[in-house]
């Protein structure tokens, strides 16, 4: 948030921000399924609809391991 607000725009920053809500969506639905046992699969719980929707951040916008690639190359170039 402080580089875009400096006008600066990181790829890897915006790589790492996608990544990490994306996992952590997936995780959560995982999580309130796995609360709820069977019922979480169920329709009378969103539940099953959270995680549709949160594997779909994963692979929507490019997957989870392009955008591993993306923040290991910055990370690398910043190094060299």
């Amino acid at each position: 948030a402080r580089s875009l607000d400096r006008g600066e725009r990181q790829n890897n920053d915006c790589a790492a921000v996608i990544l990490y809500t994306a996992e952590a969506a997936t995780q959560m639905a995982l999580d309130a399924i796995q609360i709820l046992g069977g019922n979480g699969y169920i329709n009378d719980y969103p539940t099953g609809r959270f995680l549709r929707d949160a594997k779909l951040y994963e692979i929507g916008a490019g997957t989870s391991e392009v955008r591993r690639l993306i923040i290991g190359r910055a990370i690398n170039a910043h190094y060299k």
